[in-house]
């Protein structure tokens, strides 16, 4: 039933991710910004949020911020019930409106959306997340440009190409890199920029010694006044890449059916499945309780000075949890280049009526590949990660059989 009840939730995280691309394309015009005096390369929209693990604390915290609109914003510190210490499990959340006229994040008004205690630890961790909207907001500012020809490139290569920033590095390694005083990370910090991060763009926090202090966990979008998923976030387990269980192996067919999908331009993508997928739509399969794929045609905006930003904001939505599906930062792959971008990560979905950090993990890979000059091609593939642990060599043969035919 747990597994039935998830790929509903498959076919809405694909649903959402089309309707991103309708978003996307929308909000194209619209150079607004969330915070004051910043301009940011990629609009947040109402229901973003990003979660950081926060490593000043004696026990695993996480805290986390939501953008509702410009005058509106949440916050919440939540840390995991922690046996070793004797902690209960610790959840403080507030909703903040601020002044659209202030150069500054002044909080104009205040609403606890959890009880508060007469413990001073509470009023300290109110204060702390006031302080943190507030200085990221003062340290945004004064960085101006956080955007791809800061973050993504160094320059042009002798073939007239941009030269990759990154490429090689790992995707927690990305971003405007400044130095800071920072004395509530203890002084001298390295602080990384990157616009494909909601909110404040900050990525992580270095100290001088080079201890990661505060860093990007998931991001997400809530996708109606009925999600829960910021509120419901309890963290990653210690264990979550252990598998629970042992998945059983395959026997997959010889035989193989090509299933062809058709662009408005004359582009195909291909794809080869035997037996073991059903089709449920025309761009849909899924392999039992097991496995989803859907193959999609995303057309670009007709003006080319507004492709670029188009496809990094793509990639951001690329990089988005959902309803109760919380994407995994910790180990995740980005490539990008002109031709293609392709996400490898993890998606860990919270058991909610249960006060441990417990719940089930999918492998998740999406590619958007270059059909023509107005469409990419994309393919998005899930499986569950005990599934994949024991079959990967025939779910990476599904994968590398998607091909696209200019």
């Amino acid at each position: 039933m747990a597994r039935k009840f998830y790929f509903l939730r498959l076919k809405m995280r694909s649903a959402f991710f089309i309707a991103s691309v309708v978003m996307a394309l929308a909000v194209l015009p619209t150079p607004l910004a969330a915070l004051p005096c910043v301009d940011s390369y990629i609009t947040d929209t109402s229901g973003e949020y990003v979660y950081y693990k926060d490593n000043t604390f004696r026990r695993k915290s996480y805290v986390g911020f939501l953008y509702y609109d410009d005058s509106a914003f949440a916050a919440r510190y939540y840390a995991p019930a922690d046996e070793k210490q004797k902690l209960p499990a610790k959840e403080i959340s507030i909703l903040v409106s601020v002044d659209t006229e202030s150069n500054h994040f002044d909080i104009t008004g205040e609403k606890f959306l959890t009880s508060i205690s007469m413990d001073p630890q509470d009023a300290d961790i109110v204060n702390y997340l006031h302080d943190l909207m507030f200085e990221f907001t003062e340290r945004r500012q004064k960085v101006w440009d956080v955007s791809p020809e800061t973050v993504d490139y160094t320059g042009i290569s002798a073939k007239g190409t941009k030269k990759s920033l990154h490429s090689g590095a790992s995707f927690s390694d990305r971003g405007v890199v400044i130095e800071e005083d920072y004395l509530q990370f203890g002084g001298k910090v390295k602080i990384y920029y990157d616009y494909l991060v909601p909110i404040f763009n900050v990525r992580k926090i270095v100290s001088a010694d080079g201890t990661v202090m505060f860093e990007a966990a998931t991001a997400g979008q809530l996708v109606s006044s009925a999600d829960k998923s910021f509120t419901e976030f309890k963290g990653f387990p210690e264990d979550l890449f252990y598998p629970k269980s042992v998945a059983k192996e395959l026997k997959s067919s010889n035989e193989k059916q090509s299933f062809i999908i058709r662009s408005a331009n004359g582009s195909n993508q291909t794809i080869e499945l035997d037996s073991l997928w059903q089709q449920s739509m025309d761009n849909v399969w899924f392999l039992g309780n097991s496995a989803l794929l859907s193959v999609n045609v995303v057309s670009l905006p007709e003006a080319n000075a507004e492709k670029e930003k188009y496809l990094n904001m793509l990639k951001r939505r690329m990089l988005l949890g959902t309803t109760g599906s919380y994407i995994v930062w910790q180990n995740l792959e980005l490539t990008a280049s002109d031709e293609e971008i392709r996400l490898s990560t993890y998606y860990y979905q919270n058991n909610s009526d249960s006060g441990a950090v417990s719940g089930s993990l999918t492998k998740d890979t999406k590619i958007l590949t270059k059909m023509n000059e107005s469409e990419y091609g994309f393919v998005s593939f899930t499986v569950f990660d005990e599934e994949y642990r024991k079959n990967h060599a025939y779910f990476d043969s599904v994968l590398n059989s998607y091909k696209v035919e200019k």
